[in-house]
This record gives C-alpha cells, sequence and structure tokens, in this order.
C-alpha cells in the first residue's frame, strides 16, 4: 500500500513538473516572440553634399582622397579649360556679387553671435550663420582662384566633412555639373529604420528611444524628427498574400559621442519609447 501510495505521489510529481516545463517554456516562448516583434533595426547615416564641376574642362589634380576631412574652403580637384578667359570676363558680375552676399554674410553672423551671447537663441543657429558666412567667403576664393591659374579652374568645398567617394579619374574629362564627389557631413547623422504601420501608431515625432549599437557595445538616445510613409511591402505564402504599409522612421542621436560612423547598425525596442508628453 506504502509503495502505491509513493509511486502515485511520484507519478503526481513528474506530472506537475511537466506542466510547470510547460507553462514556463512556454511564457519564454511569449516573451521571446514579443521582444522580437517590438525589435526595430536600422542604421546611421549622414548628410550627403554632392560636389559637381563648376565648369567643363580636364582634371588635371586632385587635391584630396576618400577618407579624407576637408573644411570649407580647402581645394578639392584642379581642371584644365582652355575657355577660362572667357570665364573671368563673365565671372567679374559673379564676383561683385559674392562680396556682396559675404557682406551681408558677416553682418547677420555678428548680429546672430550676439543674441547667443545674451541667450536669445540656440548655439545650432549661430552654426548656421557662421557656416553660411564661410560658405560666401569660400566662394569670394573660389573666385579669386580663376585668376591665379591661369587656364586652370579650382573646385573648392562649401561644406566640412569626409571625403567618402570621388567619381572621375585623373585626366578625365567632365562636364558642366558632372559629379565630382560626395562628401559625408559627420556632424549631421541620423538613425533611420523601416517600421510597420501598427509600430507607427506607437510613435510620434519628438518621442525619445535609446537604441543599441553593437558596434560599440553601448546605448545611444535618440529623438524622433520624422515617420515618413514608404508605400507597402507584400508578404506572399502558398495560401495567401498579405500586405502591411511601411514607414521610415529616423531620429537624431541626443548624446552624440566618437566613432559613429555612417551604415553601423542601430537596435531598439519600440515598447519602451518615451512619449514626448511624459517629459
Amino acid at each position: 500500500m506504502e509503495k502505491e501510495r509513493r509511486k502515485q505521489n511520484l507519478k503526481s510529481f513528474i506530472i506537475s513538473a511537466a506542466a510547470l516545463a510547460i507553462l514556463v517554456a512556454g511564457g519564454l516562448f511569449v516573451n521571446h516572440h514579443e521582444v522580437k516583434k517590438n525589435t526595430i533595426r536600422g542604421k546611421i547615416e549622414a548628410t550627403q553634399y554632392h560636389v559637381a564641376s563648376g565648369q567643363p574642362g580636364r582634371i588635371v589634380e586632385l587635391r584630396v582622397q576618400e577618407g579624407d576631412y576637408v573644411h570649407i574652403g580647402d581645394t578639392l580637384a584642379i581642371f584644365e579649360t582652355p575657355d577660362m578667359n572667357s570665364k573671368k570676363s563673365t565671372s567679374y558680375p559673379l564676383q561683385k556679387s559674392n562680396y556682396i552676399s559675404l557682406d551681408l554674410a558677416k553682418k547677420h553672423y555678428n548680429q546672430v553671435q550676439k543674441l547667443y551671447n545674451k541667450g536669445f537663441i540656440t548655439g545650432d543657429e549661430r552654426d548656421e550663420a557662421f557656416a553660411a558666412y564661410k560658405i560666401a567667403d569660400a566662394q569670394i576664393n573660389g573666385i579669386n582662384s580663376l585668376y591665379s591659374h591661369g587656364k586652370e579652374a579650382v573646385q573648392i568645398s562649401h561644406v566640412e566633412g569626409e571625403v567618402s567617394l570621388i567619381y572621375p579619374r585623373l585626366g578625365q574629362l567632365v562636364h558642366l555639373k558632372t559629379p565630382i564627389m560626395n562628401i559625408s557631413m559627420m556632424d549631421r547623422l541620423w538613425g533611420t529604420f523601416d517600421i510597420r504601420q501598427e509600430q507607427a501608431r506607437k510613435l510620434k515625432i519628438g518621442d525619445t528611444f535609446t537604441a543599441f549599437v553593437p558596434a560599440f557595445n553601448r546605448s545611444l538616445r535618440m529623438k524622433v524628427y520624422t515617420i515618413r510613409d514608404e508605400g507597402t511591402a507584400f508578404k506572399g505564402t502558398a495560401s495567401a498574400t498579405t500586405n502591411s504599409k511601411i514607414f521610415e522612421l529616423k531620429a537624431r542621436p541626443i548624446d552624440m559621442f566618437d566613432g559613429l560612423r555612417p551604415g553601423m547598425e542601430l537596435v531598439f525596442n519600440i515598447s519602451k519609447t518615451k512619449n514626448q508628453d511624459q517629459g
């Protein structure tokens, strides 16, 4: 009798343990499924400035290589242009106009700097005014370069950043507005993510979240600044076809750190997004 009762107790224990294991496994599966469903993957992008030739000619010198960091006013390339004399005569009005633009840009920057010193505007607004002033100054230098290189024209940089791609080769003939190179503006990075419409409902512009950067094994706080419709994604099976609207979410880093580069992966959990109304 005692032996039979022990067997019964053992059987009950095994059944209970099995049931508990099933419940735990089921819970883990559901939790894993929820985490996977809410996990959004994206990557870092940078604003690309596309440099195009200001006049037709043959490239006689490339002053930069891919990966070089350039500043406003730096020489990127030198062109041989047989009709430079005619270019000079037509560039006088442009030079005069550029000097006027430079004077206005300088005055505007000085005014903005005073407002910034008094705390009336942000640093970003001050930086934009300074960048406009530097671009106007660089354009003057570019026009002056036409006179100091005879039959050669100089292509200068109007932005600061990293040369990401160079199109033509040395000695190649290029036409007016031909793409010369791309410059990645490394101070203007953002994250881009593709999300479904049911996920887009959980977010709005101004919301913040914490993304994980696998390349550095660290977190990066980001703020949503645009959510844009990208069309419909179709998923077909043997028995049915479904479709879902896809949106592109863009977010800027709040706490930038050194080393971030375009193409690096970003991962975040959409269920842990902080609504801007929550403060």
